[in-house]
């Protein structure tokens, strides 16, 4: 589903799976592919799009958490695409994977990264569509230490993972959470210009005095 210019969503299929977000450009880029089973439903919608998997260059996550970076190795084997890791994500991802399989009985799937997204934000690699589609990465620790979100400003558009949500925050009750982080991400991140509020799940949020009033909203649960 076309969000706007060049930015697609492919919505969670099931339980433990996760919004799935493509970029379209010269260098096409991937956020957050979801749970492996899933997969191939969202590489069908994509082509509905106009979008063939194989198109895909680069593939990304906002988390570790096997909802979001379960299908990694699968699409990578299956798009030659490269993944790209925060340094936070390269540092955690083992770590948190163990966990979760601990904590909600799935199984990890090992990935590493081709690259650190650093190396994307201090232009050593492909800038995703040049310069117009520019990606910033931002480290959002809180729901996990290794969460980032993705800004895309010409476009207003923020990918926040499991930061926020329509009228609601990422929990910090799993392994790792920390709830004094992720009210300082959330403050942070509410000072963007955000037209566009694309979480990991649930419904997206369109107009900024609608994303505004839900970083208020939110900003209640720590009171």
């Amino acid at each position: 589903m076309r969000i706007c210019e060049n930015v697609y969503w492919y919505r969670e299929k099931g339980w433990m799976d996760a919004n799935t977000f493509v970029i379209k450009g010269d260098v096409t880029v991937l956020i957050d592919p979801g749970l492996s089973e899933y997969a191939w439903r969202k590489c069908e919608e994509m082509r509905e799009d106009g979008i063939e998997p194989q198109e895909i260059d680069i593939l990304l996550i906002t988390h570790s958490h096997p909802d979001h970076c379960d299908a990694l190795s699968v699409l990578k084997k299956h798009t030659n695409a490269r993944i790209g890791l925060h340094s936070s994500q390269a540092e955690w991802a083992s770590l948190l994977s163990e966990a979760s399989f601990h904590f909600l009985g799935v199984k990890p799937r090992d990935f590493k990264a081709d690259f650190l997204v650093e190396a994307l934000k201090a232009g050593r690699e492909e800038r995703s569509q040049g310069e117009r589609n520019w990606l910033e990465v931002l480290h959002t620790p809180g729901h996990t230490p290794d969460s980032v979100c993705f800004y895309l400003p010409s476009h207003a558009v923020l990918l926040c993972g499991d930061l926020v949500f329509e009228r609601g925050i990422g929990r910090t009750d799993l392994p790792f959470g920390d709830e004094d982080a992720l009210k300082a991400s959330i403050e942070r991140i509410s000072a963007l210009d955000v037209e566009i509020l694309l979480p990991g799940h649930g419904n997206i949020i369109k107009g900024r005095e609608n994303v505004r009033k839900n970083f208020a909203f939110v900003m209640n649960f720590f009171r």
